[in-house]
């Protein structure tokens, strides 16, 4: 099987892509947490935001080895093999590569 890597424009692109969608998902999230929660909301947004981001990117891509500004792209993430990673894979892929 032949490996072809995404370009880093097409990368921006995605990861754009997937960040109005988390920014639109959170936002929603925020202003109904907001509207129940009150000021409390303030102080765990922060954290909800990164546990949101997590899950989205860990889950869409092992459930089908793409995020949604990925699958736009026509990017697909699959280990050495041609699979897609697991789930302890992509959480560590996730955690080094955008939060270290």
């Amino acid at each position: 099987m032949t490996k072809e890597y995404a370009g880093f424009w097409i990368r921006l692109i995605a990861i754009l892509i997937d960040a109005i969608i988390l920014g639109f998902i959170g936002g929603v999230l925020a202003a109904i947490l907001g509207a129940l929660l009150g000021q409390l909301v303030q102080n765990v947004s922060n954290y909800l935001g990164i546990i949101l981001a997590l899950i989205y990117w860990v889950y869409l891509q092992n459930r089908w080895g793409q995020t949604l500004g990925k699958r736009v792209m026509k990017i697909k993430v699959i280990d050495d093999l041609g699979q897609t990673p697991s789930y302890m894979t992509l959480f560590l892929r996730e955690i080094v590569g955008k939060f270290v």
